[in-house]
């Protein structure tokens, strides 16, 4: 089974280097539970860092086991949100513009 971790260190990581018009935003995900972990995509100069930030414009937590389900297509971000296991702290327009990502 692929981890958060490897999800953002490949995936995530190539799919943000590639995007072609930098954005003034950074988000924070907070990857809960079994897997957890914590990583700053910066779409200033398009990069993924693990680790946190005081700096982000929204910050998004779920739990492993679901943030994996979005990325692999198995669940929308949008319905996780509205059962409560997608939560959205700041900017929820910023939250919003994640489909260019996932």
């Amino acid at each position: 089974m692929t981890t958060p971790s490897e999800i953002f260190e490949g995936q995530i990581t190539k799919t943000v280097a590639a995007l072609e018009n930098n954005e003034d935003v950074i988000y924070q995900f907070c990857i809960e539970g079994d897997g957890g972990c914590d990583y700053v995509v910066n779409r200033n100069d398009n990069s993924v860092t693990a680790g946190k930030t005081d700096a982000a414009g929204a910050t998004i937590s779920l739990a492993a086991s679901d943030f994996t389900d979005m990325v692999q297509g198995k669940a929308s971000g949008t319905t996780l949100f509205m059962m409560g296991k997608l939560r959205v702290e700041g900017d929820i327009a910023l939250a919003m513009k994640l489909g260019q990502i996932f």
